[in-house]
């Protein structure tokens, strides 16, 4: 008891702890007990039935092997807001920091509160950054809206005025307060999950508070349940009464979240209780085209000239998706595509399942519309087929009718062509291998009113009607439209069948239509969200009349996109694929490069580390064109990324380390100076426009090996550390927000480099691995900023 985790304002800050017997480590629960922020104690309870009695927690939590420490902090009216709030976060940084001493794990951490401490558990968990960050938030009876009843008690409640020191009438600053200290104001995307706990006949703090906060939360695509004491009132006292096992409720959901939490996947679509929430897929898989083979569903999508490209990604239920293969391991020309080509390379391409034989038809807006085919989705796949050569195709998809015949929609390419906004039909032979006629136009956006931009066509056909599902009004500002006829050569109707609505998820674009065994049908579509890239949502499609409705019905015959959902069915559900592992023959399937790859740049299981990155001759001024970055995609709005390498190098000059890319990017590296090695931190903004990278901090180190880390946090906010332990990380450098690349979003990723052309440098890769944002603010340090030329 007793033990001190802090001091401030000259008072000692205080908690007790439970250590469980065993060796753990154990999750751990963080202990807010409540009381009008004026009383209550660490001990649970001044006075038996108290409201501030918090004594029902010990008992379950013990029972279920947590460590848990139960906190006091500043009381009102000595201590005015908001010093209750800071000395929570600062037990939550004491309790990450001391966890292991008491047999307790970091990374499962729970805050717990009742009633006002309900109220500083659910605000801490929505204001977190990295050293307050926890696993799960659970409120008992939480006070969520300080606005709600202020006609009910006449104005600010004795504890608020002693809180905020504040008079009882309502004046505009003290509404202004309120609102700012009630969670239900504070409600990001990606928060942890929290847990509501609420009697039904709490007149203290009404349930309606918990019904409201938990809808919020919910409709931010947040993780949140609740659980009603049915009878219970605002002191815990009875509350088993009138719920027998809502400790046991409790239990039993902290082990579920907890247990997902140590899945490293820093984005989770599936809520694990029958709903998912978007984006399905956090990641950029631009034009994604699915298909559904029985019971497996399988995506593709646009590439670019990242090597390999053409993804595939296999689900079984449209919400767990996972990377399982590549369709091109090289673009042709190979004299073209053996040097970077941002923007260029393979666009919006379409997978379909034919004759036992799976198709993906993609384009090249510079050489034409190719064909690769393959026995099985994973390959292997065949080399890509010429169908019909020419600049300007884009978006091709290919359409078996029922007579037997073969034809194939596409888009144009307004930069390569001269023009855009209309749909063109090709008839291909029956391998589907070649283009045999030109029919023409099929739908001219220019004649549609206030349509621009369309393209991205795919091609169904469903009782008697053939449909074209196409976006129009361009990537960030678009719409769906779908477009039918008895006919295949038209006339065409058409309707605009879902738009942004009063969403968030602006010009939802292209994507595909699926329907599953039972005959639901869902549609798969991108969101552009700059540096995050081109996200995947997955939308509820109802028929009505023979038109599709995608998403939320508004009302007007148009849908808007959801934001949580009931999953499509129940089967089990499939777990990203870790990073690559030492030992691994291979690089990952979720490993890019930024141009046709050669050998040469790296080599594998070479003494003991799983990556060897060999360093090749720089590119003059800036990374931008350069070939040999290995990279991937950004994995989720806020992650973790970090790797431990080992320089080897005799030449100044040489370096290695982590890249932010895009348009703009950042490094981290560890580079050969004159005496010896020194960690480094570059920006360059513009570097598409031939801009110069800038070293912006330097600071020596004792060797070659150094721990890398970039912190990634909403906004795409960058913070690059460095560590020559791996346990305390300083920061270097200044704060660098991700801009996107051409046509793609940010990447991460690894590079080694020389200023000469046949140097015999290289680095070593331990391990490379990203993870739920949950690192540690790094130190900060100060370093010379001066101008890198290379």
């Amino acid at each position: 008891r007793d033990i001190s985790y802090g001091n401030a304002e000259g008072e000692n800050l205080l908690l007790d702890a439970h250590v469980p017997e065993g060796k753990g480590p154990f999750p751990v629960a963080i202990l807010i007990h409540g009381g009008g922020w004026s009383g209550g104690d660490k001990i649970g309870t001044l006075k038996s039935g108290s409201s501030a009695d918090i004594t029902p927690w010990f008992a379950p939590l013990s029972k279920a092997d947590f460590t848990w420490f139960s906190i006091n902090y500043r009381l009102a009216p000595k201590h005015r807001w908001p010093a209750c709030l800071q000395d929570v976060q600062t037990a939550i940084r004491w309790v990450k920091a001391h966890a292991s001493d008491f047999k307790g794990d970091p990374k499962r951490i729970v805050l717990i509160g009742h009633s006002a401490g309900g109220q500083l558990a659910c605000l801490a968990g929505m204001l977190a950054n990295n050293d307050t960050s926890v696993q799960a938030v659970i409120g008992f009876a939480p006070v969520t809206n300080h606005e709600q009843d202020l006609s009910q008690r006449g104005g600010l409640s004795s504890s608020l005025q002693n809180l905020l020191n504040l008079p009882k009438e309502v004046t505009p600053e003290s509404l202004s307060l309120l609102r700012d200290i009630s969670p239900i104001n504070h409600v990001p995307a990606g928060v942890p999950p929290y847990l509501l706990i609420h009697g039904d006949s709490d007149v203290t703090v009404p349930i309606q508070q918990s019904r409201d906060f938990q809808q919020k939360l919910k409709a931010s695509g947040n993780d949140c349940d609740l659980i009603v004491i049915p009878g219970g009132v605002h002191a815990l006292a009875d509350w088993q009464k009138c719920l027998p096992d809502y400790q046991e409720q409790m239990i039993s959901w902290l082990k579920r979240k907890f247990t997902n939490a140590q899945v490293t996947s820093p984005w989770k679509p599936d809520l694990g209780n029958g709903d998912y929430k978007n984006p399905v897929i956090y990641a950029d898989y631009s034009d994604p085209d699915a298909i559904r083979v029985g019971d497996d569903y399988w995506l593709t999508s646009s590439s670019f000239s990242h090597l390999p490209g053409l993804p595939i990604l296999h689900s079984t239920d449209l919400v767990n998706w996972e990377l399982v293969s590549h369709a091109l391991p090289r673009l042709s020309p190979e004299a073209t595509y053996g040097v970077a080509q941002p923007g260029n390379g393979v666009f919006a391409p379409s997978i379909r399942f034919h004759d036992g034989k799976y198709f993906i038809y993609y384009p090249d807006p510079d050489f034409g519309i190719y064909v690769t085919t393959s026995k099985t989705p994973t390959g292997p796949w065949s080399d890509p087929v010429l169908v019909k050569g020419g600049k300007g195709f884009i978006d091709p998809c290919p359409f078996w009718d029922d007579d037997g015949k073969v034809y194939l929609i596409h888009a144009w390419a307004k930069s390569r062509s001269g023009f855009n906004n209309r749909l063109n039909l090709l008839r291909l032979n029956d391998y589907g291998t070649a283009s045999t006629d030109d029919l023409g136009v099929l739908i001219n956006g220019d004649e549609l009113q206030g349509f621009k931009v369309l393209e991205g066509p795919k091609f169904y056909k469903r009782n008697g009607w053939y449909y074209i599902f196409a976006p129009a009004g361009g990537v960030k500002t678009g719409w769906q439209s779908v477009f039918r006829s008895k006919n295949i050569f038209g006339p065409y109707e058409q309707r605009i069948v879902m738009d942004q609505g009063k969403t968030l998820v602006n010009g939802p674009h292209q994507g595909a239509l699926v329907d599953t065994p039972s005959g639901d049908w869902w549609f798969l579509h991108f969101q552009d969200q700059e540096a995050y890239g081109r996200v995947v949502h997955l939308e509820p499609v109802v028929w009505k009349n023979d038109w599709p409705l995608i998403g939320e019905d508004q009302g007007n015959g148009r849908g808007q996109p959801v934001i949580t959902h009931a999953k499509p069915s129940i089967l089990p559900a499939i777990v990203a694929p870790s990073h690559v592992k030492s030992g691994s023959p291979e690089l990952g399937l979720e490993w890019q490069w930024q141009a046709n790859p050669c050998r040469e740049w790296y080599s594998l299981n070479e003494e003991n580390h799983f990556l060897r990155l060999h360093a090749t001759p720089a590119i003059k001024g800036n990374l931008w064109l350069a070939p040999h970055l290995l990279l991937q995609k950004f994995p989720a709005p806020r992650f973790t990324a970090e790797t431990c390498l080992e320089l080897s190098s005799v030449s100044r000059g040489e370096r290695a380390g982590l890249v932010i890319f895009g348009s703009d990017y950042a490094t981290i590296t560890v580079e050969r100076a004159e005496d010896g090695y020194q960690a480094v931190s570059s920006q360059c903004v513009d570097a598409d426009k031939g801009k110069q990278e800038v070293m912006t901090s330097s600071i020596p180190l004792t060797s070659g090996k150094v721990f890398l880390r970039v912190d990634v946090t909403e906004g795409a906010h960058c913070r690059l550390s460095f560590s020559q332990d791996g346990k305390v990380f300083k920061s270097l450098g200044t704060e660098f927000v991700a801009k996107p690349g051409r046509w793609v979003g940010a990447k991460v990723g690894l590079f080694c480099e020389s200023l000469e052309k046949n140097s015999k440098g290289h680095a070593d890769i331990s391990f490379f691995r990203i993870s739920p944002l949950i690192a540690e603010e790094p130190l900060k340090i100060d370093s010379p900023h001066r101008e890198l030329t290379r």
